[in-house]
C-alpha cells in the first residue's frame, strides 16, 4: 500500500481549542480541521452514537469527521477509543 502520513487532526468545531488536541497537532505539525455538527450529521457512518448526538449534536464526530476531511475517503480506521479519546482515520486517495 505505501508509506501513510496524517494530514491533519478533524472534529466538531465546539472542541477546536482543546488542549490535548491543538498540543497534539503541534506535535505532529498538522492542522486541525473543524466541521459544525450539521455537517458532521451529514455524514452516513458505520458507528452512530445516540449519547454522542445528545451530547454534541451528532451522531458521530471522530468517523464524520474522518470521512470529511479526507475528502470522502474511505474509513481505515473505524471509532476505536484508546485512554479516553475518541479516534478514527480515513484514506485520502491522490
Amino acid at each position: 500500500m505505501g508509506d501513510f502520513a496524517v494530514a491533519c487532526l478533524a472534529t466538531v468545531d465546539r472542541r477546536a481549542d482543546e488542549p490535548g488536541l491543538v498540543a497534539a497537532a503541534e506535535l505532529l505539525g498538522v492542522p486541525v480541521v473543524v466541521f459544525t455538527a450539521d455537517e458532521l450529521a451529514r455524514v452516513v457512518v458505520p458507528n452512530p452514537s445516540a449519547r454522542t448526538a445528545a451530547a454534541v449534536g451528532t451522531p458521530s464526530v471522530a468517523e464524520a469527521a474522518a470521512v470529511l476531511a479526507s475528502g470522502g475517503g474511505e474509513l481505515v480506521v473505524r471509532k476505536t477509543v484508546v485512554g479516553g479519546i475518541t479516534f478514527a482515520a480515513a484514506m485520502i486517495h491522490r
